[in-house]
């Protein structure tokens, strides 16, 4: 698949229409697009997400969810992409085209498909209409225009896997987090198809359960409505909870918003501290409260291990134990094989017909001889007492404990020394900011400063409510969620003890069938692809990375919905997230980032922001050479010319560059794209940025 145009109309700083032209060529696949910070690098790579998911732009990638939010709904959010100059002009709608070709859709030919997402700025609204080879194909009609791009273009919950951004991909090599465990084996599922067997075997699932309420008697079936009246009322409660959080976070950020000017107007009269200053320690403020948080899920995640650092011996002798129960199964699996070919050779040995003949007696003298020399080869010897079996890990679960262990025995009591101390030091800090931000409030009671007073007063009492009813909520739906899975349980249970009537027992029996079937497929296929997934992330790392045998194994552990990613060293010891560089972080969240590309098999175009961030000089050549070029057929990156690039490292990649973009500001309300040839790419930015800065 590849990307022949992107045209832009009026979207946020672009007024006007905008394209931007690509040409394929095997030989030279990247394409630069630059341009200095607020020009709209960001704004480009978003009127592209925006273009193909629209109001699921939510669901790509959580900056866009907090934008959303933070605006007030979708509405707002599409509202705030009109650009402002057109729409003083009167113009009141704006849109994103994309034209693709080498489309694969099965069994419809395809040469090129338009994607064009447009807007009415007065509606609050927006409508996508797809094309193929010029005209509205009735199979997108059929499924709908956001259907068919998720299903046969890119699914949106990988969409992040081929539009992301270098500096915040760090976030992915650090996962502590159930939700965060459970996001990526989410698009791992989706990267690997396995999404659409699951969906398969929950609909026959689904199909079972309704032959069996059908087949139920009077009082069976009373319960099964009873129980199916009770979960779609759980439901719909769910999706009122949602609603209700949702108008009580839009309530809360508004209410900050007000909050946060009457405490503005509250400094300008205390004249005590400047605005700035203001905004900086509000600032300040937010960023160690953020930092409050993450340090204190930090702790949490260590906390939960702490049973095992309270109960160190205990823990050391269940390591001692089941190190002892592996071996044991090793020896028995060994001495078993052994067993097996002795006897073997026992049984060859006696079919030897000796030149001479012997006694009986010289002939069993001889086989009593060879089997005791071969029995003494035994890996365990006959007078060791077998050890009893009481843990009987699985080979997941004893890597699992063996990890724990490493890390309790290695560097836990340092990091929670580490993370205590530095909880202390952020407190110390916050109520330090808090303070002066108070400090700054304060003046004798005038009148305008009462009742400026009283007006941020009732901000934070409405901040407090909505704060409470989220509390609220929140713990409701998470009893909800409970009762609804129990409920489910109980639903199903029920259904497998009625037996089937007759004229759906051969249907049942063929779901049944195929049931077990997909969950052996996907069982194999997640083994399959797990150590395909553990050999790219390995070969990349080695690549990438200048210390040589520093990273020497990958495994990946997939437990139900969750899937964390280990790393060792060449001594089998697990390497700690933190413990990385990051630069290192992040080259190993491209790795993973690449691997993942690389076992999805979708041919689609990747788009890179701030290319460079954190690298070295070594590491930095190696991602050009190595991983920049051969990520996809078509890559388009977004650096920030000799901050994020320079001439050096972009010489390294001119052989691979087709073309060459500036993004030049004409002024607050305009930004155009100006092509240039790519071995002239920093002498025409430099000529663009000189001419900017003497215009300004």
């Amino acid at each position: 698949m590849f990307i022949k145009e992107i045209a832009l109309n009026n979207f946020r700083i672009y007024k006007g229409t905008h394209s931007l032209f690509f040409t394929p060529d095997p030989l030279r696949n990247i394409h630069i697009i630059s341009g200095n910070n607020g020009y709209g690098k960001t704004t480009f790579l978003t009127s592209l997400i925006w273009g193909l998911y629209g109001k699921s732009i939510r669901e790509v990638d959580d900056v866009y969810k907090t934008d959303i939010l933070e605006l007030g709904g979708y509405s707002n959010y599409l509202k705030s992409c009109m650009n402002r100059l057109a729409l003083k002009e009167g113009e009141t709608t704006f849109s994103v085209k994309i034209v693709l070709s080498d489309v694969n859709i099965p069994n419809l030919p395809c040469n090129e498909l338009v994607i064009l997402r447009t807007c009415d700025y007065k509606k609050g609204k927006d409508n996508v209409e797809i094309f193929i080879d010029g005209y509205i194909n009735e199979l997108t009609r059929e499924v709908g225009s956001d259907i068919f791009i998720n299903d046969f273009l890119l699914p949106k919950e990988i969409a992040k896997f081929f539009f992301f951004d270098s500096e915040k991909i760090v976030a992915l090599a650090e996962l502590k987090s159930a939700e965060s465990k459970r996001q990526l084996s989410k698009a791992y599922s989706e990267v690997l198809g396995i999404k659409k067997y699951e969906d398969l075997r929950n609909q026959l699932s689904d199909m079972r359960l309704r032959f069996r309420k059908s087949s139920a008697s009077k009082e069976e079936q009373d319960k099964f409505k009873e129980l199916k009246n009770r979960i779609e009322a759980i439901e719909k409660r769910q999706i009122a909870i949602d609603t209700k959080l949702l108008e009580h976070r839009e309530i809360k950020v508004t209410a900050l918003v007000e909050s946060n000017e009457w405490q503005e107007k509250l400094i300008r009269q205390g004249s005590s501290i400047t605005v700035q200053k203001l905004r900086e320690l509000q600032e300040k403020k937010k960023e160690l409260g953020e930092q409050k948080e993450r340090l204190q899920n930090k702790l949490k995640e260590y906390l939960d291990l702490a049973p095992f650092a309270i109960m160190g011996d205990l823990t050391n002798q269940i390591k001692e134990q089941v190190d002892k129960e592996k071996q044991q199964d090793k020896n028995k699996l060994d001495n078993k094989l052994f067993d097996k070919r002795a006897k073997e050779i026992l049984k060859r040995f006696k079919k030897i017909e000796p030149k001479k003949k012997v006694t009986k007696d010289v002939s069993s003298f001889f086989e009593s001889q060879l089997k005791d020399i071969l029995d003494s080869y035994k890996i365990v010897s006959e007078e060791v007492e077998e050890i009893t079996v009481p843990h009987d890990f699985s080979e997941d679960e004893y890597k699992r404990f063996s990890s724990i262990h490493n890390q309790l025995s290695t560097s836990y009591a340092k990091s929670i020394q580490h993370l205590i101390k530095d909880l202390r030091v952020n407190k110390s800090n916050y109520t330090r900011t808090s303070n002066i931000i108070s400090t700054a409030e304060s003046k004798e009671k005038d009148e305008i400063v009462q009742n400026y007073r009283e007006q941020k007063l009732i901000a934070d009492n409405a901040i407090e409510q909505a704060e409470k009813a989220i509390e609220t909520l929140t713990e409701e739906k998470g009893a909800l969620e409970n009762e609804h899975a129990s409920k489910l349980k109980v639903h199903q249970e029920l259904a497998r003890k009625i037996r089937v009537k007759e004229r759906y027992k051969e249907k049942d029996n063929v779901a049944e069938q195929v049931i077990s079937e997909l969950n052996a497929f996907i069982k194999k296929i997640k083994v399959e692809r797990k150590q395909s997934l553990e050999k790219r992330i390995l070969e990349s790392l080695q690549v990438l990375m200048h210390k040589q045998d520093f990273i020497t194994k990958v495994e990946v552990i997939i437990e139900g919905d969750l899937i964390d990613i280990l790393l060792f060293n060449d001594r089998n010891e697990q390497i700690d997230g933190d413990a990385l560089s990051k630069g290192e972080q992040q080259l190993y969240a491209t790795s993973i980032l690449k691997a993942l590309v690389d076992e999805s098999n979708i041919e689609f175009p990747v788009f890179i922001d701030s290319p460079l961030q954190k690298f070295d000089a070594t590491h930095a050549r190696n991602v050009i050479e190595y991983f920049y070029p051969n990520i996809s057929s078509q890559v388009v990156l977004f650096p920030l010319l000799n901050k994020e690039m320079s001439i050096a490292e972009y010489d390294l990649l001119l052989d691979r560059v087709k073309s060459a973009t500036i993004i030049n500001n004409v002024h607050e309300d305009l930004s155009e794209l100006v092509s240039t040839s790519p071995k002239k790419l920093f002498e025409s930015y430099k000529k663009l940025y000189n001419y900017h800065v003497l215009q300004h």
